[in-house]
């Protein structure tokens, strides 16, 4: 999982197999979203830029990756997902929390009444 999180981008799927690692990695995040929406976040957001700021230096910018996030899980299904299993940002990891923000703004995360 870390080389398709943080390596180059890589051909959809990545690999033989990953309409079920996909599927899987779904079913983990309903069942524990604790647990697997940081493990999930770094598929959808890309944080290679940086912006500087005169004052205070420099600070990584973050952007939802909307085609990517589409071709590895669908945007309906991380919808339903992480709709339904909306984590309070206070209790995702601190070095993971803007990442998160930037992930459920981006698939318009919001729960599903």
């Amino acid at each position: 999982m870390d080389r398709i999180r943080n390596g180059p981008p890589l051909p959809v799927p990545p690999f033989s197999g990953w309409t079920d690692f996909a599927k899987a990695i779904m079913a983990a995040t309903l069942a524990e979203p604790l647990i697997m929406v940081p493990q999930l976040i770094p598929f959808l957001v890309s944080d290679k830029d940086s912006i500087s700021f005169k004052d205070s230096g420099s600070r990584r910018a973050y952007s939802f990756e909307a085609d990517r996030a589409e071709a590895l899980f669908g945007l309906d299904r991380l919808i339903e997902v992480l709709g339904s299993n909306v984590v309070p940002p206070e209790d995702i990891p601190a070095a993971m929390r803007e990442r998160y923000l930037v992930a459920m703004t981006g698939i318009g995360g919001r729960r599903r009444t």
